[in-house]
């Protein structure tokens, strides 16, 4: 069978965002397709149960094909629906969703909301982006270590790439390995962090009159090598600092959605302590905190905390306090009653400890926000003895990609 050729009509979307068409009654996977394409396309692997195709012919487009207007796409591996219009890449999301809890979680459709989405621009919304080094600045190609040397990217904040363009004409790249950008849409101030060993400083600092701050990373020790040593963002009113090494979300406008959600679904009385868990630099605690009673946040991230310590005294928040250590560590220590746990974990989603901590805490409600609807399944089908899952509502914090946020509201069953 590998390398016949035969006619395909594309008809959705795997979760990777791959077309799925038939080849002879078996289900077949081809990359590049949209649903409504029709191709020829040569089986390049056969298995039991499907094959794995390339196009060799478009013989017709569907409609929802758009022409990508960044020059890179399809060979870096930053965007993977830049092709598609808007409204499919949305629906292809809300699917994906849906499928996911359907097949690993039990969860029926009804049960997913309508997508949260970007009212404007789709593009040059990142606030962080992460350069590879080797020879050339770029990023790294679909599913390889493949540079793809690139002058813009089309998700990177404007300011992210004239810094680019900049250090392309500045600097000399010997011993970099990374080059990390970070933007602020506050203030449109710029740091940028430079990974290697044995980095000539002279050479680095010659952006230092273009950014506001640079910092080098050698040994996996960060350094401040000019300028201030944080990046401020700014979510509704509160303002934000941002230190090198701390997460924060890379798409501020899509947050404050995400965000208000949270607090659409505490429906908080004000007299509420509510522990947040993987609570990086504050901003989810420090966002509902006049709402509630209280508020105890959990970050493992020790640069993370202190920089929530500092965000919750900037933003005169005086009813919450950080914690660094481990989401699990976080039940044996908190000594208030919890009626509310938002947990938003990193792509791995709650290990085994956080989730029987949560179930012996019994908080009334349990906000879940994640970015792998994977590890989302796995563990609402974990916690759905003792809570009942109230809804899900997608978020599509990163457009032009396959990628979805989503945040759960579960509420803890009479039993």
């Amino acid at each position: 069978m590998n390398g016949e050729e035969y006619e395909i009509k594309i008809e959705r979307f795997d979760h990777e965002a791959r077309g799925i068409g038939y080849i002879l009654g078996k289900i077949a996977f081809v990359n590049d397709v949209v649903p409504g394409d029709i191709v020829l396309a040569k089986i390049i692997k056969s298995k039991k149960n499907y094959y794995i195709a390339k196009v060799t012919k478009f013989l017709k487009y569907s409609s929802d094909r758009l022409i990508a207007i960044c020059p890179y796409f399809g060979k870096c591996g930053g965007c993977d629906l830049q092709y598609i219009n808007y409204n499919h890449q949305l629906i292809f999301k809300e699917n994906k969703v849906k499928d996911i809890m359907l097949k690993f979680a039990n969860v029926d459709n009804f049960k997913i909301k309508p997508i949260l989405c970007i009212d404007d621009n789709i593009f040059y919304y990142r606030n962080k982006v992460t350069f590879q080094v080797k020879k050339e600045i770029g990023l790294f190609s679909r599913n390889s270590y493949e540079l793809i040397a690139i002058d813009k990217c089309y998700i990177a904040s404007k300011q992210i790439n004239d810094i680019l363009m900049i250090i392309k004409k500045k600097i000399t790249l010997d011993n970099i390995e990374q080059i990390i950008i970070k933007s602020s849409f506050y203030n449109s101030k710029v740091m940028v962090i430079f990974v290697g060993n044995n980095l000539d400083l002279n050479n680095l600092k010659r952006i230092k009159n273009d950014v506001s701050s640079i910092y080098v990373v050698e040994n996996n020790i960060y350094n401040l090598l000019n300028g201030e040593s944080y990046l401020q963002e700014k979510l509704d009113n509160y303002i934000f600092e941002i230190s090198p090494d701390s997460f924060f979300q890379v798409n501020p406008k899509m947050c404050v959605k995400l965000y208000d959600k949270i607090i659409e679904y505490g429906n908080f009385s004000g007299n509420e302590t509510v522990l947040d868990l993987y609570c990086g630099t504050g901003t989810i605690g420090i966002y509902i905190s006049k709402f509630v009673k209280k508020v105890i946040g959990y970050e493992i991230n020790k640069y993370a905390v202190n920089d929530a310590i500092n965000n919750a005294k900037i933003n005169l928040v005086d009813n919450i306090e950080f914690v660094c250590g481990s989401s699990e560590l976080s039940f044996s220590n908190v000594t208030h009653d919890i009626n509310i746990i938002i947990a938003d974990p990193p792509r791995n989603g709650l290990n085994k400890e956080t989730i029987n901590g949560i179930i012996s805490v019994k908080p009334c409600k349990v906000i879940y926000v994640s970015c792998d609807p994977i590890t989302l399944a796995r563990d609402l089908k974990l916690l759905s003895d003792f809570y009942d899952l109230i809804e899900i509502t997608p978020v599509d914090m990163f457009p032009n990609t396959k990628h979805v946020e989503c945040v759960s509201l579960l509420k803890l069953k009479m039993l």
